[in-house]
């Protein structure tokens, strides 16, 4: 008698799409580790994905492109309060130097794959903007 063939595990998309960010911040095998996923199967959906030095690259993008945003809205923000005459406050200032400081660094991540100072600085403003929004 033979043993029946265990069918194979059906991942979403959205199962896959936190792997791969996983494995793009941590490693392939931290990402494996964590979710059960094999790694010979995330290192297939990497590939499909582009690869893992495409995708960093495309984080890193994405953070920058967010980030100039973000640059440009604490800018107007500074400016209508410097002409209201009220003066940015504690938490602006906070936000306008570590906008300050990813930009005298490159914002691409550093060779250790873990992100970028782009992406922590795209961090602190977003969590700025939802409590200005507040």
């Amino acid at each position: 008698m033979t043993a029946k063939a265990r069918p194979k595990r059906q991942y979403t998309q959205a199962e896959r799409l936190g792997a791969i960010v996983i494995a793009v911040r941590e490693s392939v095998m931290e990402a494996s580790r964590q979710l059960g996923v094999p790694e010979n199967t995330m290192r297939t959906w990497l590939a499909e994905a582009g690869g893992i030095n495409e995708i960093r690259a495309l984080a890193n993008a994405r953070a920058e492109d967010a980030l100039s945003e973000a640059e440009v809205a604490v800018y107007r923000e500074i400016k209508q309060r410097m002409t209201e005459h009220t003066g940015p406050d504690a938490e602006l200032h906070t936000t306008f130097r570590t906008l300050i400081k990813s930009r005298l660094g490159d914002g691409a991540a550093p060779a250790d794959g873990k992100a970028g100072a782009a992406a922590n600085a795209q961090a602190v403003v977003h969590n700025w903007s939802i409590n200005a929004n507040e």
